[in-house]
């Protein structure tokens, strides 16, 4: 999806800042595929199986170590020319939604994302008839339901997961990500040292044979 990026992407950025790339509204940090069945490819996005196995990562209420993976991917919560029906954000697989996802379990108009000042208050979505429902913090939606989605909510439609993260937590997120991996990173090379010395037996000298 030419809107979202890679969790791997942005921990390639130094000095990485949500708003300079996107503005200051809200994101999705999408859950890739690969780490339980209920996890499908979002936005046909490549799926690195390397999970970070640390101790927990929290946003909010929420552990976000299913979510800290290579192929997760951070899709900004905005309007796009592609919708222009609605002042909401739209979500869904139709190709006027500007939140597009690649996943059967969603409907071609899933759900409407309101923002502040549509609403009052913060982040409101409303469920839009989905034939899979949609979920925030574990509660599903009534059908055309609104309800308010506070920071570091966890929003589910059809059988797609996401965190829903201001740019701080976002980039605090992504700081994490590059200091695990780094870690990640340096234990494998630690690893292939140890098993290369350990493969070294030295050459018997001359007197020996």
């Amino acid at each position: 999806m030419q809107d979202g990026l890679s969790l791997r992407d942005l921990a390639k950025i130094e000095d990485f800042s949500p708003r300079l790339v996107w503005g200051s509204g809200p994101l999705l940090l999408v859950r890739a595929d690969g780490h339980d069945k209920d996890a499908p490819v979002m936005f046909s996005t490549p799926v690195d199986p390397g999970v970070v196995e640390t101790a927990e990562i929290l946003v909010g209420e929420h552990v976000l170590n299913d979510y800290v993976s290579p192929g997760a991917v951070v899709v900004p919560v905005r309007k796009t020319d592609r919708n222009p029906f609605s002042n909401a954000v739209i979500a869904g697989r139709s190709a006027t939604c500007d939140l597009r996802f690649d996943d059967k379990s969603i409907s071609k108009v899933h759900a409407y994302l309101y923002p502040p000042e549509n609403r009052g208050g913060g982040w409101t979505i409303q469920d839009q008839n989905s034939t899979n429902g949609t979920w925030v913090n574990g509660i599903m939606l009534e059908k055309g339901e609104v309800l308010r989605i506070p920071w570091s909510s966890e929003v589910r439609l059809g059988h797609v997961r996401a965190i829903f993260l201001g740019p701080e937590e976002l980039e605090s997120t992504v700081d994490y990500a590059q200091a695990a991996w780094k870690l990640a990173a340096g234990k494998e090379t630690e690893k292939t040292a140890a098993d290369t010395d350990d493969d070294w037996k030295p050459e018997p000298d001359a007197g020996d044979e």
